[in-house]
């Protein structure tokens, strides 16, 4: 029976059968259909004015073009529905087009949707009326026929060697024939998409390509949503690159605290470049109020420049990306990013201004991915420019000069931040912030500068501040100018040597080589009040290496006779493993590469081991080893760069990088 009503009901809407067809067929089937029908009448008049999209076409006044919206009346305002094997295109000469309130534009499984320039609005935007948006519906909602589950039918090249597989269309349709359903796109070059609910939303993989368009005024501009693929999960086909995504007035109908630039929900490998997130609203709202420019729940992403390729390396570095970097201006989150399924986040070439928070990233508690954040510029902080936009106004404001600002705050995180600028003029400032990491991590070669030193005490701009349970959190030549506390080990904190590295004998000696701010009153280099003495090792006794120098610092005993560490460090030195190259030979793995079986060994006793792919992912774990050696089978393992991590009897990591070649 319910086969039966779906099937009448496709079939009236694909050939726009009337009302009456499908009410007539049920009452046949059910005779108490009255409340039924009545409400399946509503749901027909709904959807049988909507134009419906049955063979290809273009929109636009060219030749042979539809010249939409005229030849169709105001039909298309209704909604739009895009039947699979079948491709729209829109362009810009075709609009603007502004949809009835609540209406939609549907791409159908195996259909595609093409932007061409074209600006898609609300029917009356200026009367803040809202539509639907776009749904794009990928293969995976397991339509009979349909055994097509992957974005692509031959997998691209990763690497970025060919720009021919990340531009336009994809060769997605499937070739066993029309009844099986295959990938659906949405392709959109330049032009606007304002006053939606959901810009662009895709579900089960659904490819959304976006360059150059700008997004106004949406409550979620765009929103990916589950979808991984079985051949290479950290591959996807989505992207947007020069895109805008802008708030420039407060719309009544949305949800302030869900305003998102994109969304990412469910999903891996999905590039971000040369983007621009700004809440230009001139009405001040609370600090929970100005969106987030990219939100995240269990996706992997990576945020850098503008480029045509797939730019990251099998080791997760950015190559081949272009020039435009992205920016977050003036939003409650830059970047908020939860994860519970060891998946791994990527920010790069960056520029973060008067946010609340730039980057907050949270993990479970054990999880393998890693939270990579380089050569990124975070400014900002004066508070004439923060009072502008967030609501510091009457008694419980949502927002106050003492609102603390953080510019990277992690949680649970294991991490590799590098090579970034901090550069600040005001007061109550986290620069980074890291709470409970268990699995390690390192922040080296960044800058912190903040320009105001009258503005500052000894507690109210930070630049490292370490919270909670933490394990192996490194912190070494980093550079602090004009800071109340250089470093900050928070009271009941308990570390493990948290601002030094391990030389050759694995022992946490090796000197960090930090340069410290030289403010001589009431301020701290490093402060680890109310926590047992931590030694700190230094390579010099220049006073910029010596937390001893005035100000001085608190339960910290000084160790002149460190180790000088390197401070300069490749990406691939970076980010095969978080915690140092030069420990490989301690863990061997042979044969490497393979196809079938690896074998570890090490002079330690193995107690368990972890495999993770190029982002971070765990692929493999066994933690009852409890051997010097362990053989993995790998024959059914994608080929690729791997990093192994080994934890032995003293509770000493070891990292091996390991190659599958199939």
């Amino acid at each position: 029976m319910n086969k039966q009503v779906q099937d009448c009901a496709m079939y009236a809407i694909s050939n726009q059968k009337s009302t009456n067809y499908f009410v007539d067929f049920l009452s046949k089937q059910i005779p108490q259909i009255s409340l039924i029908a009545i409400i399946l009448h509503l749901f027909c008049n709904n959807l049988k004015a909507q134009v419906v999209i049955s063979s290809d076409q273009v929109w636009g006044t060219g030749s042979g073009e539809i010249a939409a919206p005229t030849a169709l009346g105001n039909d298309y305002r209704e909604g739009i529905l895009i039947n699979s094997q079948v491709t729209l295109t829109i362009r810009s000469t075709a609009g603007p087009l502004g949809m009835n309130a609540g209406k939609s534009i549907t791409v159908s499984s195996g259909g595609i949707l093409i932007l061409d320039g074209v600006t898609i609005t609300s029917s009356n935007p200026s009367g803040n009326v809202t539509w639907a948006g776009i749904t794009c519906i990928g293969p995976r909602l397991n339509l009979p026929g349909n055994n097509i589950k992957e974005q692509f039918l031959t997998m691209p090249n990763p690497n970025g060697t060919t720009t021919a597989d990340w531009d336009g269309v994809l060769n997605v349709y499937t070739n066993t024939g029309a009844s099986s359903p295959s990938q659906s796109c949405v392709v959109s070059t330049g032009g606007k998409i304002s006053h939606a609910v959901n810009g662009i939303y895709s579900i089960d993989g659904g490819i959304v390509r976006c360059r150059g368009t700008a997004f106004e005024d949406c409550q979620i501009c765009a929103d990916i949503y589950q979808y991984e693929s079985n051949v290479r999960a950290e591959v996807n086909a989505c992207y947007f690159m020069d895109c805008n995504f802008t708030w420039t007035k407060t719309i009544p109908t949305f949800t302030l605290t869900n305003l998102k630039g994109i969304s990412l929900r469910a999903i891996q490998g999905v590039n971000i470049g040369g983007c621009t997130f700004s809440n230009n609203d001139a009405t001040k709202h609370c600090k929970d109020e100005r969106g987030a420019g990219i939100y995240s729940d269990n996706a992997t992403f990576a945020v850098s420049t503008s480029g045509t390729t797939f730019c990251t390396d099998a080791l997760g570095c950015f190559v081949n990306c272009g020039t435009t970097r992205c920016t977050f201006a003036k939003l409650s989150y830059g970047i908020n990013y939860t994860n519970s399924s060891g998946r791994g986040l990527g920010v790069s070439n960056s520029d973060f201004k008067n946010n609340i928070t730039d980057i907050y990233a949270q993990m479970v508690s054990g999880q393998a991915g890693i939270v990579k954040i380089y050569k990124n510029n975070f400014t900002g902080g004066n508070r004439a420019d923060l009072d502008a936009v967030f609501d510091n106004s009457g008694a419980g404001s949502c927002y106050a000069s003492s609102t603390l600002i953080k510019n990277i705050d992690l949680l649970n995180c294991p991490n590799d931040i590098y090579d970034n600028q901090f550069d600040f003029i005001g007061s109550n400032i986290n620069h980074i912030t890291v709470t409970t990491n268990a699995n390690g991590g390192r922040i080296s070669n960044n800058t912190f500068t903040n320009s105001n030193i009258n503005t500052i005490a000894s507690d109210n701009v930070t630049g490292i501040k370490v919270v909670g349970s933490n394990n192996r959190q490194e912190m070494y030549c980093n550079k602090f100018n004009f800071l109340g506390t250089d470093i900050k080990i928070a009271s009941g904190a308990t570390v493990k040597s948290p601002i030094r590295g391990r030389d050759a004998s694995m022992n946490y000696n090796r000197a960090a080589n930090n340069e410290f701010s030289n403010i001589l009153t009431n301020r701290y280099r490093i402060d680890n009040s109310g926590n047992a003495n931590i030694t700190y090792d230094y390579y010099t006794a220049l006073s910029k290496y010596d937390p001893s120098i005035p100000p001085i610092s608190l339960n910290v005993i000084r160790n002149p006779n460190g180790n000088e560490p390197t401070c300069t460090l490749s990406c691939e030195q970076l980010f095969t493993n978080i915690n140092k190259l030069e420990y490989n030979n301690l863990l061997m793995a042979y044969p490497n590469p393979s196809n079938n079986e690896i074998t570890l060994s090490s002079n330690e006793v193995i107690n368990s081991i972890s495999l993770f792919n190029q982002l971070g992912q765990l692929v493999y774990q066994n933690n009852n080893v409890n051997d010097y050696s362990v053989t993995i089978q790998i024959e059914n393992f994608a080929s690729g760069i791997y990093s192994m991590s080994a934890t032995c009897s003293d509770n000493v990591t070891l990292y091996k990088k390991i190659i599958v070649n199939q």
